[in-house]
Parts: C-alpha cells; structure tokens; sequence
C-alpha cells in the first residue's frame, strides 16, 4: 500500500449543493414543484442540515430553465433574525441586480429603464421604498409577457416569519391586482415557520398551498448516493495509479444506520471515512474507518447545531421528555418508537412539539428522530463518554441478527453481513419500536 497517495473526498459537507449532477434524491420533492408551482408557491421546511437549502436552489435552476424548459425569474432573499419587510425587498432587489441581471437582459429587457432607478440607486432607498420599487421591478418584467414566472424565493425564513409573511402578502395582493397571475413564492425554513406565518397571517397559506416537509432520506437513497461517492473515490485513485483501494460491500448499510439517513450526516461520516483511510491507509474503507466519527460531528463539526437544538428543547420545557424518549428507544439504528409509547412519555401536546419543530418524523405508522445524533450529543453533555463507545461498537461491530458481525475481516468482522436483508420491512416491526 501506498502510504504516500491521498484519496480524493468527493462528499459535500462545505454547504448547500447548487449543481444539478450533484444533487441526489428527492424526485418526490422535485415533482411537487412541478405539479404546484402552475397554481402556487411553495414551502419547504424541516430540520437542520435535511437538505432545504439544496432544494431550493435546485428548483431555482429548473424553474430558470434546465430540463424544464420554463423561462423564469427567481430572485433570492436570504432571511436574517430581525429583519422588516422592507428589509426582504431590497435583499431581493439586490440579488436581481447583482445575479438575475444578466439573465434578463439576456431575454430582452433593461432593468435600467425600470422608473425606480432613474432617480435613485438601491442604494439610496429607504424604508418602504424598497417594496415599492420591487413591486415595479416586478411589474416592469412582468409586462413583457416573456417569463412563465416571477418567483420570490426566501431561505432560512424561520429567522423572521411575520415580516415574510408581511412581504409575502403585500406583493401578492398587489401584483394580482394588477393583473399578474404568475407571481409566485418558494420559502424554505426549519419547522415551524410555516405555521408561525399563519399564526400570524390566518390567510397567508393561500400562497404557499404546497407545503414540501423534508425527513432523511430513506436507505435505498443512501446506500445509491454512498455507493455512487465511493465508486467516484475508487475511479479517482485508480485514475492515479493506485488500483489497491477498495470498499467493503457493506459499508453504504453502516452509514445509514449511524446517519439514520440524515443527508448532512451521511456527507460528514463519508467525509471522515476518507480523513480516517488517509490518516490511517490500509487499502480498504470499512468500519473501522468509522471509528471515532460520533464524537467528531457530535463534539466539533456539528456541535453549535446540537447545543441550539438542546437549548431549545430546556427552553420549551421539552428536554426531559426528549431524554425519555430516547432513553427508551431500541438499540437498532434507525431508532424507532411506536406513537402510543411516545404519547405516553411526552402526552400529545409534546408529540406535537417534537414533530412541529422537527426533532422527530413519522415513517410507516413508527415515530423516527431526525437527527440520530443529537441522542449522541446529550449522552457527550452528561459525560457519557462510556455509553457512547459502547453504542458505536454496537453500530458498527456487534451482533445484530442470527448471530451477525460486522467490520473489518482483519479483524474478525465482516462487512458483507450488511446484505439487503437487514433492512427489509421487518426491522420496522411494532416489536422493534420502542420499548426497553
């Protein structure tokens, strides 16, 4: 082996993916933008690092033309804590002047013959003049009767939902009045924003009629996006010369019960496999490549989302519940609980709570936690450092089913124990739901 030649990393753990070939899963999602966006906006919602930002960006280049065909604009605001209506509209004029520009122009138009800016910049607005100058921007493209639709896009908008929905309801109103049917809005957030703008505007949900909640992905979509990132590893090694590099069979199976299919958590623990084999080659990425990735993503990369996460279950009065919750889930990965169970723990109300702010899902009548880890990051604050090794080696090497390892053959595992079997519809038995 080697030593020297250093694997390529071709999982994305840097941000949201932007590029069409890069971006997997979630045809399901895709095809709800399709199929909605003829009659209403759109909103996106769901827990840290699930993928909200990535889809609206990948709906943006469709709805901008790529395999669609659909001639678009879609400018995108970028919501921050505090900010006022006005505030939106000019973030949303500045994206058209700084990235939509070229496009329109490409199409015909002169945003500089738009009234607005023949007495003032962008710059020099103020206040509610942002919303009014937006509101012509959008009537002056609107008029060409060249675009399909004008689509207003906002991403963390869980920052300031009752002035998005202020925005959202004034543009709408006017430009409909106006005779623009082709408005339209795309707001990604994590839950419950969506709900907070109703609670604040009861009639706000007329814009955003589809309501897209993002849960992980399900095993068949991450053992295809683990393998299809493997073999481009494998491919760029042996583009190097090092045709010594392999995976072991099972490896796509381990990662999903570690990430429970959480798609930022399947990239981080990609990414340190690949860390860990070229910290530590021995020609073959395996569990024991795995090691250690808890504590990692758990202790450093995704430590300031888990204290968020926690310090909002203590502030809800919901932490107790949580704790157990998860002290009663199975050992199994994915964790599963049957409803009955978690009414019982947290009364219905809390079940409402855990599933409107994200912490959990439901999957085929059984309640799933979203983030898998986040169980791993209470057990790290209570300075259960034992427990967690012993549920890692239970993940990665301990007998399962029928007497199963798993791990390195080296070592006395055996990887191709993960076949398809271990996650038939069967480990989603009632039996296997929750309990001690």
């Amino acid at each position: 082996m080697n030593n020297s030649f250093k694997l390529i990393d071709s999982f994305w753990t840097s941000g949201l993916v932007s590029q069409i070939d890069e971006f997997h899963g979630r045809d399901a999602e895709l095809g709800d933008l399709q199929a909605n966006i003829k009659r209403s906006g759109i909103a996106i919602s769901g827990s840290v690092g699930v993928g909200k930002s990535s889809l609206l960006s990948i709906m943006r280049v469709m709805l901008e033309g790529f395999n669609t065909g659909l001639r678009s604009a879609c400018p995108l605001a970028m919501c921050s804590t505090g900010d006022e209506p006005w505030q939106l509209a000019k973030k949303l004029i500045h994206h058209f002047r700084h990235v939509t520009e070229k496009k329109v122009v490409e199409w015909g138009f002169d945003l500089k013959g738009v009234a607005w800016k023949e007495t003032k910049t962008a710059s020099e607005l103020s206040g509610d003049d942002h919303i009014s100058a937006l509101i012509e921007l959008l009537l002056e493209l609107s008029s060409s009767g060249n675009l399909d639709y004008l689509v207003c896009m906002f991403d963390e908008s869980h920052k300031c939902p009752n002035s998005l929905a202020e925005l959202v309801r004034t543009l709408k109103e006017r430009l409909e009045h106006d005779g623009v049917p082709n408005i339209r809005f795309i707001a990604a957030g994590i839950d419950p924003f969506v709900s907070r703008m109703i609670q604040y505007d009861s009639g706000i949900g007329r814009a955003f009629q589809c309501h897209i909640a993002l849960t992980p992905w399900d095993v068949d979509t991450t053992r295809s996006f683990v393998e299809e990132k493997l073999g481009s590893i494998i491919d760029n090694a042996n583009a190097e010369g090092n045709n010594e590099i392999t995976y072991s069979d099972g490896l796509s199976n381990v990662i999903y019960r570690l990430s429970g299919g959480h798609p930022f958590l399947v990239q981080l623990l990609g990414s340190y496999l690949v860390r860990h084999e070229n910290a530590v080659p021995d020609g073959l990425l395996d569990v024991t490549d795995l090691v250690g990735a808890l504590r990692e993503i758990c202790m450093r990369t995704r430590r300031p989302e888990y204290n968020s996460m926690i310090e909002a279950l203590d502030m809800n009065q919901m932490l107790e519940a949580y704790q157990r919750m998860v002290e009663s889930l199975s050992t199994k990965s994915p964790s599963t609980i049957l409803p009955t169970d978690l009414i019982h723990i947290a009364g219905i109300d809390g079940v409402k709570w855990f599933l409107d702010n994200g912490y959990i899902f439901e999957e085929r009548g059984l309640y799933r936690l979203t983030d898998e880890l986040l169980r791993v990051a209470l057990l790290l604050e209570d300075g259960g450092e034992a427990a967690l090794s012993a549920r890692e080696q239970t993940i990665l090497f301990s007998q399962r089913r029928q007497g199963e390892r798993y791990g390195h053959a080296e070592n006395d595992f055996d990887d191709d124990d993960f076949d398809d079997d271990d996650f038939d519809d069967d480990d989603f038995d009632d039996d296997d739901a929750g309990g001690v």
